[in-house]
């Protein structure tokens, strides 16, 4: 049974001091039935499955390419900007990196899993990524609210 206890002073919600030992006693009264019995100085304990669990995708070591190093120079060597560039190949472990041991700014990584997900439908048949598509009053309607609109309404792209 909740017990609900208000105090007012003149228009203001104020407890006056016998009011706010009750207000305390409640309040550690409460905290203390919240916690589940037997969970004082709870320390997590190892979870233990049921049945082996099977490793989806892992790595092998690290084993620099030196093909695919000169591949990656050639690429991004002559770009402007302050480029970071890491390559692996999960199951062999072959690698190449660009500025991988400089600290970089990730900018927008999100964007990857995006396009991994449009390839995916694409392939799934779901997605014609030769198509194209006009931006609708409603595409452009956030943008124009934020003065930001980068591609009116009409516009066709792909």
């Amino acid at each position: 049974m909740w017990k609900i206890v208000t105090f007012k002073e003149g228009n203001s919600l104020v407890p006056n001091r016998r009011g706010l030992g009750k207000v305390v006693i409640t309040l550690i009264i409460a905290i203390v039935a919240l916690v589940p019995p037997g969970t004082a100085g709870y320390a997590p304990r190892p979870a233990h499955a049921a049945a082996p669990a099977t490793m989806v995708y892992g790595s092998a070591p690290d084993a620099p390419d030196g093909q695919l190093q000169a591949i990656v120079d050639e690429v991004v060597g002559e770009l402007p900007g302050n480029w970071g560039v890491a390559i692996k190949k999960l199951d062999t472990g072959q690698y190449a990196t660009f500025n991988g041991d400089k600290q970089q700014v990730s900018a927008s990584l999100y964007k990857m899993w995006v396009l991994a997900e449009l390839f995916r439908q694409a392939d799934a048949g779901l997605v014609d990524l030769d198509s194209y598509a006009t931006v609708t009053g409603a595409d452009a309607y956030y943008d124009s609210l934020l003065g930001d609109l980068r591609l009116p309404e009409g516009n066709s792209i792909t």
